[in-house]
């Protein structure tokens, strides 16, 4: 396989040209490479531009005839001292590399372009006539600027992510230690607690809990970032799975006044999962049902197997999402904020559950209306059964 032609080089295509402006070779030749080529006459100011110098600068021929002022004043005004720089130092018969400048066009479009000239010198004397090559070269810095600044956001969300995974670490030490004293003070046999002892403590066993679900949650997001979250997949009871996570939710179903309800197999569902991470997902998604749902609504959890795979739906009967919440649904931070139910989440726990089930080769979907509720579908591969 052949390389592909290099850019061409103003430089050596400046020093090559003989001008001759009926040449049909050179016009294909410029016109292919999409060099611009002007030829200056030094004693008049007059000079020649060809149609793909005209096209860079986004200027016609009915202007003509032209001076060396149109490509100066086609020049970005920031540039404009280095262009006449090179023009009088080319003048005076410096050997120079091409300058590279920005041309502003009429209608406002910036161009980057390199240019380059070189003196013709007939017999002897001053030389009398002066050729500029210019090449523009926008969509090349425009491509490397892009790059830079692409490489730029993928270093600052690596370090956001190493930030959050050092913090983290460092806030569940001391949190640990908070939550493992207050379920010692509340389950000692020793001292007997007072009623409102026992219930301050409560309280603050369910901020520690719910500030260590927040801080785990970070954890994981910054490992699914920088690609370290650990997935270990196993026989896994979809079935056993399903009942535990929504088990440990009823109390808050209760204390909110929502009814849950499951609809769970009589035999074990085995699906190839890791078994923690498969309970993360439908904690999550529960949790989610109860939390944004309306005070005597109800929540469905039902878990059967079609078509070779095992399916989880989770419905909730709340105030639902319009198409632009839903956009935002599975983006980090990005979770909508129901103000209509004074409640404020973090936008974490969704992202984290759409790549767990992406990471257990499964998949997930979403349906809400409006006024109605919401309805969250996840399917994983089925085992299947050995010979």
């Amino acid at each position: 396989m052949q390389n592909p032609p290099a850019d061409p080089n103003p430089a050596e295509c400046a020093r090559a040209v003989t001008w001759d402006a009926n040449s049909a070779s050179l016009a294909l030749a410029l016109s292919v490479t999409g060099l611009g080529v002007s030829r200056e006459d030094l004693r008049t100011g007059l000079a020649v531009l060809d149609a793909n110098f005209e096209r860079i600068l986004g200027i016609d021929r009915s202007t003509r005839p032209r001076t060396a002022s149109h490509s100066q004043d086609c020049v970005h005004p920031e540039d404009r001292e280095a262009f006449l720089d090179h023009r009088r130092r080319s003048i005076a018969g410096e050997v120079l590399p091409p300058v590279e400048l920005r041309m502003l066009r009429p209608d406002g479009e910036v161009r980057h372009v390199l240019l380059q000239r070189v003196l013709e010198q007939e017999g002897a004397g001053p030389a009398d006539h002066m050729v500029t090559v210019m090449y523009d070269v926008t969509e090349q810095r425009l491509a490397a600027q892009a790059r830079s600044a692409r490489r730029a956001a993928e270093e600052a969300n690596r370090a956001k992510s190493e930030f959050l995974s050092r913090m983290s670490h460092d806030l569940r030490t001391p949190l640990n230690a908070i939550l493992g004293f207050t379920d010692l003070m509340l389950n000692s046999d020793r001292n007997a607690l007072a009623a409102e002892q026992r219930e301050q403590l409560q309280h603050i066993d369910r901020a520690g809990q719910h500030l260590l679900r927040t801080i785990n949650d970070l954890l994981d997001l910054s490992r699914i970032e920088i690609g370290t979250l650990q997935i270990r997949p196993c026989d896994t009871d979809a079935v056993a799975a399903v009942r535990s996570a929504t088990g440990a939710l009823l109390g808050d179903a209760a204390a909110r006044s929502v009814t849950v309800t499951m609809s769970l197999p009589a035999s074990p569902l085995p699906v190839h999962a890791d078994p923690e991470r498969l309970q993360q997902v439908v904690f999550n998604l529960v949790s989610n049902a109860i939390k944004y749902n309306r005070r005597g609504g109800s929540v469905t959890v039902a878990l059967d197997a079609a078509a070779g795979t095992a399916r989880l739906v989770v419905s909730d009967t709340g105030l639902g999402m319009t198409a632009e919440q839903i956009g935002l649904l599975f983006q980090p931070f990005g979770r909508p904020q129901r103000a209509d139910l004074g409640m404020r989440g973090t936008g974490i726990g969704l992202a984290i559950t759409y790549h767990l089930v992406l990471a257990m080769g499964g998949g997930i979907d979403v349906d809400s209306t409006p006024g109605v509720g919401s309805r969250f579908s996840v399917v994983w591969p089925l085992l299947q059964p050995q010979a």
